[in-house]
């Protein structure tokens, strides 16, 4: 999103609306909107036939209840999309025994901020993002109403 844009106005709206008809023959659900805020810095870099980003600091609010939860300040969510099967920044973070997690941030934070949805494909690493919780530990970092790696490598 930039400027005024806004997750659904008219022209985000109509385009959803298009596409669902187009694709599905449905209308767009009465009382849609957005459900999850999230906030984090973003490093991207690319080369040749690869992309990594990473991304620090995440903070996620679930705009139904008001709470917020909060990585680890010393994590970075680091990504990597490649035209090969392993890239040279994938075969850096295997060098450093690191492997893919499977993580989205929108399920991982409703994972952590709403433990009684079903999250079982994302427990594991939601915990290691926002810390434990649910019945595996205590409370994430909650405040208010794709592979998960140390800043520093080993």
């Amino acid at each position: 999103m930039a400027g005024a844009d806004s997750p659904l106005d008219a022209g985000h709206r109509a385009y959803l609306a298009g596409t669902l008809r187009h694709a599905y023959g449905i209308e767009v659900p009465e009382g849609l909107g957005p459900s999850l805020s999230t906030d984090y810095l973003r490093a991207t870099l690319v080369g040749d036939g690869e992309r990594v980003t990473c991304d620090a600091g995440l903070s996620c609010a679930d705009l139904g209840t008001g709470r917020t939860v909060r990585c680890d300040p010393g994590l970075v969510l680091v990504e990597t999309k490649t035209a090969r099967h392993l890239g040279a920044a994938d075969r850096i973070l295997h060098a450093w025994g690191l492997r893919p997690a499977v993580f989205t941030k929108y399920c991982g934070a409703f994972t952590a901020l709403r433990p009684a949805l079903p999250g079982n494909r994302w427990h594991r690493a939601a915990s290691r993002v926002f810390g434990p919780f649910g019945p595996f530990g205590p409370a994430p970092r909650i405040s208010g109403p794709s592979t998960v790696i140390r800043r520093d490598p080993p």
